[in-house]
């Protein structure tokens, strides 16, 4: 199964990192992930959504869950860490649902002083998310584990795929509906 993906550049992050706790799961200021984000219903199972006004460059919450050493048979839910261990997220965070136009973005958790990056994925938002809105990123998985993408995006790849992949999809044309995934 494929993992979740994350945003290796961490240079244009400018978050104060020290005014989180991840113990309490809050920011010195005293938000808690759950008083801006729920779980609701979607087309396609569980998501995550905005309680209010969340604003661009927010970092939302560390992901929390389970470091596994092996994918496990019974998990559409793992992220990879820069170990290649697996994280497996707890809830609520591990109903972020994929787009190829996302609003929120993974990242890996650097050391400022060794520069090396630490098994802590962290969510921060790329855009400003209104009330009721689906948090959401781009899975960005490799073409061999591409699946059709039903997001409905106006940007939409047609495939779950990591952009810088989408090349390598073995496509043939379909006819006027677009291309299909050949098998491997």
């Amino acid at each position: 199964m494929p993992t979740l993906p994350f945003d290796s550049d961490t240079a244009h992050h400018s978050y104060d990192f020290n005014t989180y706790n991840p113990a309490t799961r809050k920011h010195s200021s005293g938000t808690s992930i759950n008083s801006l984000i729920r779980i609701g219903e979607t087309s396609v199972g569980k998501g995550v959504f905005a309680r209010r006004h969340i604003h661009e460059g927010l970092l939302l919450s560390e992901i929390h869950g389970k470091v596994l050493e092996d994918y496990p048979e019974d998990s559409s839910y793992c992220m990879a860490l820069p170990s290649g261990k697996l994280l497996e997220p707890t809830a609520p965070l591990r109903f972020l649902n994929h787009s190829c136009d996302p609003n929120c973005e993974l990242f890996y958790w650097e050391d400022e002083e060794t520069n090396l990056q630490e098994d802590r994925l962290w969510l921060q938002t790329i855009r400003p998310i209104v009330p009721g809105e689906q948090l959401l990123i781009d899975y960005c998985w490799p073409a061999d584990a591409a699946i059709p993408c039903q997001c409905g995006a106006p940007t939409c790849r047609g495939w779950i795929v990591d952009p810088d992949e989408f090349h390598l999809l073995p496509i043939s044309e379909t006819g006027d509906d677009g291309a299909s995934l050949q098998s491997y």
